[in-house]
């Protein structure tokens, strides 16, 4: 394959002077900065960014990190794309990146600002666009429809715009465009790649997140400004709620715990079908998403991580299942006669007990919406004024569903995942690649723990639940190709040259 880098010795003397004379100035800048923060301390945080600070608060030397941390991406960002040679690689990695980090909304934007652009590139140059259609498109247009009738709903539907919008680029047109980007196993296996990536950075981000908390002697993490929620005690001491790169401890759980089971799934297939160095790549980086989990402090998250994971083995080794259940079930009747599962328990259930209880009063507020507004809900978002004092969510997206979506909202979820169960079961039962199969069974046991969390949190518009949803259909769309050649009209991630002779 041809070499399409530009180094930046190819650009002569003039590019190395320039790039030169961009570090000095960037370094000018930072002194600079960093000196105004430590002349006024938070003064300059409140000036620049008002007194509810972003992600964190009162973070010494935000400014100036902030800077050099959005220089640092831009940079690498530009890196990555000047070594590949085109745009292809790192708008997918940005969009990939995007889903686990969602303390940094403008992400999810700027990649599809970026993807739109490369659409638009190559529409102008080609006169026309491949775009595989799929079915899914129905039932998300009547989810669509129903979140619409919150305009209805509601006295105030100004408020309610700019989430809308939000939620529609971030969410809904993700799910149009990512079948047109993914069209084969190769690009399927890529993305996963850059997301289980940036999940182990947004682990990466953890560790951090704990090394600052334990110097300011505080919780700093992206949990701003919920100060009963950003730490756990134990009996061995107190312990922040890491968020990694996103908003809530819950959050980070639910995407890394997916992604650690997908790459535990994986990382166990049969010897001959896997090289040893992903083998590794892939067992690493379950063991380090894991350890991710652990620190977050979601019981949800704990629940749902151990039982799919559990679960793989029975799966990846049928032959050797009624012998691993056996000694489960074994253990299981050792740790109950011996109390240890009891009092794993009721250790689990006193972190932050408070919080568990507290819950269900939502919940309950929750089945009493649905109860009086049965047919259209609420409205989104409406159960933060229904007779809420405390202005929470469901912490339970099944009932988030009925209580702001109402029998509609059922119908519209229903038919979608529907839908999507309905082509991994004809993806799986018709395809005769192992690969296909294999994703099938990899993507729904990961999906598991989706399912167990949802009972927990509010998850309904997080945009990885609907990343996880539209890579079902993906694998289904991928799979519709059974002749094993790439098509000729990639629109994104062409084949790699053949090296000439």
């Amino acid at each position: 394959m041809t070499d399409r880098s530009l180094p930046l010795q190819d650009w002569g003397p003039l590019g190395r002077v320039l790039a030169g004379a961009a570090g000095l100035a960037f370094g000018a800048l930072v002194g600079w900065l960093v000196w105004m923060d430590g002349r006024l301390h938070l003064r300059l945080q409140i000036d620049l960014f008002g007194p509810e600070l972003p992600l964190v608060d009162d973070l010494p030397f935000l400014p100036s990190l902030g800077l050099v941390g959005l220089l640092l991406a831009l940079a690498g960002f530009v890196a990555w794309v000047l070594k590949s040679g085109s745009l292809d690689r790192p708008v997918l990695g940005l969009i990939a990146f995007s889903f686990v980090a969602e303390a940094f909304p403008v992400l999810s934007q700027a990649g599809l600002l970026l993807l739109l652009l490369l659409l638009a590139q190559r529409i102008l140059r080609h006169g026309d666009m491949p775009f595989p259609t799929t079915l899914l498109m129905l039932p998300a247009l009547l989810i669509l429809i129903s979140y619409a009738t919150t305009f209805v709903l509601t006295n105030e539907f100004l408020p309610i715009i700019p989430t809308f919008g939000y939620r529609l680029t971030a969410n809904f047109l993700i799910v149009a465009l990512l079948p047109a980007i993914i069209r084969t196993r190769r690009q399927l296996e890529i993305f996963f790649h850059f997301l289980l990536v940036s999940a182990c950075i947004s682990v990466a981000v953890e560790w951090g997140q704990f090394a600052l908390s334990a110097v300011a002697h505080r919780p700093i993490t992206f949990l701003a400004g919920e100060t009963a929620y950003d730490k756990v005690t134990t009996s061995f001491g107190t312990f922040p709620r890491l968020t990694g790169l996103q908003i809530h401890p819950n959050l980070q759980s639910n995407c890394i715990s997916t992604l650690a089971v997908l790459a535990l799934w994986f990382g166990l297939r049969p010897r001959r079908a896997l090289s040893l160095g992903k083998r590794v790549f892939y067992l690493s980086a379950y063991v380090w998403l894991a350890l991710g989990v652990l620190f977050t402090f979601s019981r949800s998250g704990w629940l749902a991580l151990g039982l799919a994971s559990m679960v793989v083995p029975v799966f990846r080794f049928p032959r050797l299942a009624p012998l691993y259940l056996m000694a489960l079930g074994l253990s299981a009747a050792i740790g109950w006669k011996t109390g240890l599962l009891e009092a794993t328990y009721h250790a689990v259930e006193n972190l932050q007990k408070a919080s568990a209880d507290f819950r269900w009063r939502i919940d309950h507020l929750a089945i009493e919406a649905f109860s009086r507004h049965p047919w259209f809900g609420i409205g989104t978002m409406g159960i933060l004024d229904y007779y809420n004092p405390w202005r929470l969510q469901v912490h339970d997206t099944y009932k988030q569903v009925l209580a702001e979506m109402g029998l509609f909202g059922v119908l519209a979820f229903g038919s979608f995942m529907g839908l999507v169960v309905w082509h991994l079961t004809k993806t799986y039962l018709t395809s005769r690649f192992s690969f296909d199969r294999d994703w099938v069974l990899g993507i729904s046991l990961a999906f598991v723990v989706i399912l167990i969390q949802n009972a927990f949190v509010m998850f309904l518009w997080v945009r990885f639940l609907w990343l996880m949803v539209i890579l079902m259909e993906v694998v289904y769309m991928v799979s519709r190709n059974q002749t094993g050649r790439d098509p000729d009209d990639l629109i994104f991630l062409p084949p790699p040259r053949p090296t000439p002779a």
